[in-house]
């Protein structure tokens, strides 16, 4: 499929789809999507995934299908959402090599997962590679732990002074991300 430029009315289309998607009108917002998406307008492929992997009407393989496409559009939020589903389900080589386009392109999120993968498999020198690429990208949540991991002393990253800097100036950054993925999780 040829990827076509947007117009006006698919604009306005896709206003109308996000709209439907923060009032939970998911069944209507992916029809949308759909219509543009077979229409040639690819870019709403993440979009399609997204929906196809929410309650009550899970269809992983179909959200699988459209983040690959996003993914291979070069769409670092599918290689994110890839990862994850391939994480939930117990497919990590997937997982890692999704988690890993995004991370290298930045994505802090990603990162972080990464460093989470690896410290369940056992590989601390990667777990704590990405933990430290993902509090360099700006993740509060991967700063925390680096800190901690400072404060306690794991290995031979003990350096309290360090840890304890880390963490009182990651404070209000940590309670901010806090709030946003709270309320991500209320939607």
């Amino acid at each position: 499929m040829q990827e076509r430029h947007i117009t006006p009315e698919d604009n306005a289309k896709l206003d109308k789809a996000r709209v439907l998607v923060q009032e939970k009108q998911l069944e209507f917002a992916l029809k949308i999507f759909i219509e543009l998406f077979n229409d040639g307008y690819e870019l709403v492929a993440s979009n399609i995934a997204w929906i196809y992997n929410q309650k009550p009407n899970v269809r992983k393989d179909l959200s699988i299908k459209y983040y690959t496409i996003a993914a291979d559009l070069g769409d670092e939020y599918a290689n994110w959402g890839l990862g994850g589903l391939y994480s939930e389900l117990g497919e990590t080589n997937d997982a890692i090599k999704n988690y890993k386009v995004a991370a290298d392109r930045g994505n802090a999120d990603c990162s972080y997962a990464l460093s989470k993968i690896y410290k369940q498999i056992d590989d601390d020198d990667l777990a704590e590679h990405y933990l430290e690429e993902a509090s360099h990208q700006g993740n509060a949540f991967a700063t925390r732990d680096l800190a901690v991991s400072y404060l306690v002393g794991k290995k031979a990253m003990r350096n309290v002074a360090k840890g304890f800097n880390l963490y009182i100036s990651n404070f209000f950054t940590l309670l901010e991300q806090s709030k946003k993925y709270a309320r991500e999780k209320r939607r």
